[in-house]
């Protein structure tokens, strides 16, 4: 972002991607789901990014992998 702030952007684009996750089994055929990697989350990216630079955000949300409860917060 410092680089780019001499730019004097209007705007900054933040897109979150779904994270990695994996499959294993246990209990014979019951599958187990275990998050392998999840970056830090958009709105916390995007508030550090309006407060310290001043500058607009536009968070991009991607539900994908998250439940219903994750997206609403």
């Amino acid at each position: 972002m410092d680089s780019l702030i001499e730019f004097n952007p209007a705007y900054v684009n933040i897109t979150y991607h779904q994270e990695e996750v994996e499959y294993r089994k246990v209990k014979g055929k019951l599958l187990e789901r275990r998050v392998v990697w999840k970056r830090p989350g958009t709105m916390a990216i995007s508030a550090a990014i309006k407060y310290k630079y001043g500058v607009m955000v536009v968070p991009h949300l991607i539900c994908g992998g998250f439940t219903r409860k994750e997206t609403m917060h």
